[in-house]
């Protein structure tokens, strides 16, 4: 339900198409990983940092991603 809020909210896309912009998001980005890095989106072991913006917020991913660093 949040990914459906935010890409009403941030993307701008009206409630009725937001079901599938999303999986034509996730499509992309699955296609994108496999191309350039010839492994699986979304598979954890694939990441070194994983953070739910969506909980966490942009400022304290930002913090976050900039003490890992």
């Amino acid at each position: 339900e949040k990914r459906r809020e935010r890409a009403n909210r941030v993307d701008q896309i009206p409630m009725a198409d937001v079901d599938r912009y999303i999986r034509m998001k996730d499509k992309q980005r699955r296609d994108y990983c496999k191309q350039y890095t010839n492994r699986e989106w979304g598979n954890l072991m694939n990441y070194d940092l994983c953070l739910n913006s969506s909980e966490l917020g942009y400022d304290a991913c930002v913090e976050l991603i900039e003490k890992a660093f």
